[in-house]
């Protein structure tokens, strides 16, 4: 009977034993799991993020043992990290302005602009005024100007410039002519030249001209050489055609080109008197003056 009884005991005993050996693996695990539970997935990430970039060697069990990383690895881990970065950046950063309107569902405001104005301030110690209206037609641009204040019967260079900045009295806040082709300066009857080339204005007796020009290295509302924006400076001598901007001198009045009214759609003014008109000389008797429209043909 007692042989029986401490057989049944030692039975008891031994699976008592398995049972712990078999349940405490799994109390380690589930340890484990609250563990990354709480941030260690986290750290799992980081962890693999680390990997060809030097950092994987890295242990809790061989901190110590784990040589340095040399400068040239550092360097490699930066870039690697950099690269990623703009990777993303990129996606955005590489789409032009139209495609991103589109894909948004968006018109452009500027496709429908159709007329542009400058309005023309003396620099500090001048008189000069004036307005200048632009006008697309077509795959061209009108560009009629009316200035004042100029001496009697002279030249004076007339061009867009780079920048809408007319903060400086002295009219450099403009920048260089408007160039976005980096062609060489030109006159306006040469194919090649600077989008802002426009030549020279030539007064009256009066110190007033007026300047006429159909352009088609311009747009308005178009993605080519837009002028929204830009500046416009009337030079205190004429321009020579000389590179790299003609030797024009000082500049006597600045303005910045800007959106047209609406209203003034169609409304060209009447071409009189004596002026430019597409780079040469003109005089117009006719009392009533002579339509844009009829000047282009």
């Amino acid at each position: 009977m007692n042989t029986k009884i401490s057989a049944i005991l030692v039975g008891i005993v031994l699976i008592a034993m398995l049972v712990i050996l078999v349940a405490d693996p799994f109390a380690d695990a589930q340890s484990d799991s609250d563990d990354y539970g709480s941030g260690g997935w986290s750290q799992m990430d980081d962890d693999k993020n680390m990997r060809g970039t030097g950092m994987d060697r890295m242990s809790v069990d061989d901190e110590d043992e784990m040589e340095p990383m040399t400068q040239d690895e550092m360097d490699d881990m930066m870039k690697r990290q950099h690269d990623t970065r703009m990777e993303d950046g990129e996606m955005n950063a590489g789409m032009d302005h139209e495609k991103m309107m589109g894909m948004m569902g968006m018109n452009d405001p500027l496709d429908e602009l159709k007329i542009a104005i400058c309005v023309l301030e003396p620099t500090k110690g001048n008189k000069v005024n004036g307005i200048v209206n632009f006008w697309e037609d077509g795959n061209d641009v009108v560009v009629m100007a009316e200035i004042k204040g100029l001496e009697p019967n002279s030249e004076h260079g007339f061009h867009i410039h780079e920048y809408g900045d007319i903060s400086e009295s002295d009219g450099k806040g403009t920048g260089d002519h408007y160039n976005p082709e980096g062609h060489k300066h030109g006159m306006p009857e040469m194919k090649d030249r600077h989008a802002g080339d426009f030549g020279n204005i030539m007064s009256d007796d009066k110190g007033e001209a007026m300047l006429m020009l159909r352009v088609d290295n311009i747009t308005i509302g178009k993605n080519k050489n837009p002028i929204i924006g830009r500046g416009m400076i009337v030079h205190a001598m004429n321009d020579k055609g000389t590179q790299p901007v003609g030797d024009a001198g000082a500049r006597i009045a600045q303005g910045v080109i800007g959106v047209g009214n609406p209203k003034d759609m169609g409304s060209m003014p009447k071409f009189e008197g004596m002026g430019m008109m597409n780079g040469k000389p003109i005089e117009v008797k006719d009392e009533g003056g002579v339509e844009v429209e009829q000047m282009m043909q």
